[in-house]
């Protein structure tokens, strides 16, 4: 099993979490009771602000669950070794006829590319600059 990503990480927030949680039902509470309407919109402006941070929070820790998930997978995948790819023989000879005919072909151009020249104009002055 993959040890988790970061688990500094995951205490932090989920230490932040547990910090907000009562934060949350405390001004919800708050809200509830007999208080002026400026009073309870600063309340509510409070409320959403912290359960923005909660959500955000949580969306966070359940990325991080997710990375370990992915990494246990690719774990139990084999990683991270890769696997040897393997063929029968008829398809390795098939190959090694292709590589042989692509190396030919390729042959052609090197030898275009060594017969090559390049020409250079004649130079020219440069017009001043106004």
């Amino acid at each position: 099993m993959a040890d988790d990503p970061n688990p500094q990480l995951r205490a932090e927030l989920n230490a932040a979490l547990a910090d907000l949680d009562p934060q949350i039902r405390g001004l919800h509470d708050l809200a509830a009771v007999s208080i002026s309407a400026d009073l309870r919109a600063s309340v509510q402006e409070q409320i959403v602000e912290r359960e923005r941070r909660h959500n955000l929070i949580t969306t966070a820790l359940a990325r991080l669950d997710d990375a370990h998930d992915a990494m246990n997978m690719l774990q139990a995948d084999g990683y991270p070794a890769q696997p040897l790819a393997t063929i029968v023989a008829s398809q390795f000879n098939e190959l090694q006829e292709q590589q042989t005919d692509l190396e030919t072909a390729i042959a052609l151009f090197r030898e275009q590319a060594s017969r090559m020249t390049v020409g250079l104009g004649e130079p020219s002055a440069k017009p001043k600059p106004a």
